[in-house]
């Protein structure tokens, strides 16, 4: 898994979130701003890997791959739109 770049990322809407991972340990960051998962980081990716999935299949559920792909390249552009007309 490629490491996270904290320069090369728009954090604004996610400094909450990485700031309390970060307090809980999940992650660490290298001297390049890279994050990296720490061991109890994994431990909680493994934990969460099989009910997330389980959850993604059911709100899955009848999309094929095809209009699944569509759909998530419409919403980034919107989301990109949106962020780019934010004063």
């Amino acid at each position: 898994m490629e490491p996270l770049t904290l320069a090369t990322t728009d954090r604004a809407p996610a400094d909450r979130v990485v700031d309390q991972l970060l307090h809980r340990g999940r992650p660490s960051i290298d001297d390049g701003q890279r994050l990296h998962l720490t061991g109890t980081g994994e431990s909680a990716r493994l934990r969460l890997r099989e009910p997330v999935t389980g959850l993604r299949a059911v709100v899955h559920e009848g999309i094929g791959d095809e209009e699944y792909v569509i759909a998530l390249k419409v919403l980034r552009r919107v989301a990109a739109t949106a962020g780019a007309a934010t004063p």
